[in-house]
């Protein structure tokens, strides 16, 4: 996943330049005397090009904290030796307080130059008219061919017709599970066929509470809950996008999703805060403490299929795509940098 941002980071950085630098102050005004008086300088006599002024582009994400840090910074490396002319300033916050500081900056007017925004929240700042509007950058570079990347991950950053972000990264909801605990306990593999029923089955037989092994796995978070509910018929809105939060068929994956670990056990209990550490979930896959996991495709685990209750068939090959859940995207603000060169200005 971060070798893919790290290209979209080298694409926004000139973006970014390439937004702020189309209205330089100092065009048209750099003629020479000669010039002035109507004479066409040779060769010789033209002035030497002023070399360039380094950028510094501040970065702000959320994605990189608690275990990819020195990824982040090893791309961040790659990047500025290909432009040596480009500065990045990483700033890595932790997601529990990374809107409420990105707001604030955003507030103050000193936001970040480029910053990450979840699918979640980017209605949030383009509403308010607080990113700006890459799509003039994007018309006029003939370079940019927005077709390298998942349509719809592209398309939910487009607002009003306006593209007010780029892709950064978008998971694919896949089955990771362990093969050596299926046939430790004669399970058969997980299949296409399966539904949540089957899910629990074979979860029954692959937990060992008394050695932390557990059948399934998934995290009761928004982020869960918006896919499972699509398992089971159910969604946030209805054709006419009138809600439907309290209906049927999401009150029954939402219980199905709790059942898991306070009915059948299969999962570690809930107030258990095991799996809030960063990567605790890839992790406990690698050491055996989960047979099998569904789960976006970066991370980790076990059983953690989630199978559709018939409404939809879940996959049962490791690393298979099932769902595309849009994540996030890199966003520019829309006023001006002050960490801009000088004689530049900022598209909007």
């Amino acid at each position: 996943m971060f070798k893919k941002s790290g290209a979209i980071l080298l694409m926004l950085s000139m973006v970014l330049l390439s937004a702020c630098g189309g209205n330089n102050s100092n065009a048209g005004g750099s003629q020479t005397a000669s010039q002035t008086a109507g004479q066409t300088p040779d060769a010789s006599s033209q002035q030497p090009e002023a070399s360039k002024e380094p950028v510094t582009i501040k970065f702000m994400n959320y994605t990189a904290s608690g275990s990819q840090e020195a990824t982040l910074e090893a791309m961040v490396k790659a990047f500025e030796e290909a432009n040596k002319d480009i500065k990045v300033e990483v700033e890595v916050v932790e997601f529990a307080n990374y809107y409420t500081k990105l707001n604030t900056l955003l507030g103050s007017g000193a936001a970040p130059d480029v910053f990450e925004v979840g699918y979640e929240n980017f209605m949030t700042y383009a509403v308010k008219d607080q990113l700006l509007d890459l799509s003039p950058v994007i018309q006029s570079d003939a370079s940019f061919k927005p077709d390298v990347y998942k349509k719809l991950a592209y398309d939910a950053f487009n607002y009003n017709g306006k593209q007010m972000g780029v892709t950064e990264s978008f998971s694919d909801v896949v089955l990771f599970y362990n093969k050596d605990l299926f046939d430790a306990k004669q399970v058969k593999y997980p299949e296409a066929s399966w539904t949540w029923k089957e899910e629990l089955e074979a979860a029954q037989k692959l937990t060992d509470a008394k050695a932390g092994i557990w059948g399934t796995y998934a995290p009761i978070q928004f982020w869960e809950f918006y896919k499972t509910i699509a398992q089971n018929g159910g969604g946030v809105f209805d054709k006419d996008g009138k809600p439907t939060v309290n209906s049927k068929e999401n009150v029954e994956a939402l219980q199905w999703m709790l059942d898991k670990a306070g009915k059948h056990k299969v999962s570690p209990a809930l107030n258990d805060d095991t799996f809030n550490q960063p990567d605790a979930d890839l992790n406990a896959f690698k050491d055996a403490s989960l047979p099998c996991c569904a789960q976006e495709s970066g991370t980790s685990a076990g059983l953690r299929m989630r199978p559709s209750n018939g409404i939809s068939r879940s996959s049962p090959a490791t690393r298979r795509k099932r769902t595309i859940s849009s994540r996030t995207a890199l966003s520019l603000p829309r006023t001006p940098s002050t960490r801009m060169p000088p004689g530049s200005s900022s598209s909007s």
